[in-house]
């Protein structure tokens, strides 16, 4: 296996952590196997590798996997970038979480560094738009219903916090020690403006480093991305921005699902079988079928109700 990644800073190694290890948990499946995971001076890449795979197995703290790996190879250190992915990791609990707020800010801003450096985002790159509308919040174009994105989509962030709001850097726990200078002003969620993760129906669109959000379906014009940040009028800096005009879209949440009943009637010799919904309790169901000029059919002549 080989995994394309500098050993800089700026590097993603976190979003390779999972094939990396698939690929030592196949590996190790025997117990006469053996593994070498290894970079050009076995130093920080691999070291990365393997403090992470620890930390996902074994279930150990950064600092635990850390010095397991440099007791046995004290010249480790890991470069500042990917110590801070280390403990993103670890604020995931050893795992990846797509859902995870500082990981899609940190993925945001992967992808707004490639983009920057001239690459080429493909489909597999954004979030998915596959939206179950029976039981999802999502928001749909105004004009033509067209299911835009999911709720969970929004990227929130705090009203006048700066920079920082999109830093997932200044999240981690090794940023909020003391000493560390928080520029937030306000712990409120801003509710000015809807900023979201760019979507698969974007791909086509957001390759420049600006321009405009149209819908897929009518091409209404929905908004603007710029990956290098706009100003929200909160006050809050954000970097890559995709930001959608609340005006031209609407928000549609599931409707809670309705009483429905099962009721056999007999009538003249005919079985009549009915499907009755209703926001009603049983017993009123009970009392429009007992009112019915049919008498309903069972073994025990008593109502029969399915409560779904």
């Amino acid at each position: 296996m080989f995994v394309n990644c500098m050993d800089l800073p700026s590097a993603d190694l976190l979003s390779r952590f999972d094939e990396c290890f698939k690929f030592v948990d196949n590996a190790l499946k025997s117990p006469g196997n053996r593994l070498l995971i290894h970079c050009f001076a076995g130093v920080s890449r691999s070291a990365t590798v393997m403090i992470a795979y620890l930390m996902y197995r074994d279930g150990m703290c950064l600092d635990e996997a850390y010095g397991t790996v440099k007791e046995m190879r004290p010249i480790i250190k890991p470069n500042p970038g990917f110590m801070e992915q280390l403990e993103l990791f670890e604020q995931m609990e050893s795992k990846i979480d797509e859902s995870n707020p500082m990981y899609k800010t940190y993925k945001l801003q992967v992808m707004a560094e490639r983009i920057q450096a001239g690459e080429e985002l493909s489909e597999s790159d954004l979030c998915s738009t596959d939206i179950q509308t029976n039981n999802e919040s999502f928001y749909r174009c105004m004009k033509c219903r067209q299911a835009l994105f999911k709720t969970t989509s929004v990227m929130r962030h705090k009203m006048g916090e700066g920079e920082a709001a999109f830093d997932w850097r200044s999240k981690l726990p090794a940023n909020q020690k003391e000493g560390f200078v928080s520029q937030t002003i306000d712990s409120t969620d801003c509710d000015k403006s809807l900023f979201i993760e760019p979507v698969r129906w974007m791909a086509d669109s957001i390759r420049d480093m600006e321009g405009k959000l149209n819908c897929p379906k009518c091409k209404l014009k929905l908004g603007s991305f710029i990956w290098y940040g706009e100003k929200c009028p909160c006050g809050t800096w954000v970097a890559p921005a995709f930001h959608i005009q609340g005006s031209k879209v609407d928000l549609i949440k599931p409707r809670p699902l309705a009483n429905v009943h099962q009721l056999t009637f007999s009538n003249g010799g005919q079985s009549d079988s009915r499907v009755v919904k209703t926001g009603q309790s049983d017993s009123s169901v009970l009392k429009m079928a007992q009112t019915d000029s049919s008498v309903v059919k069972s073994e025990s002549n008593q109502l029969s109700c399915m409560s779904i």
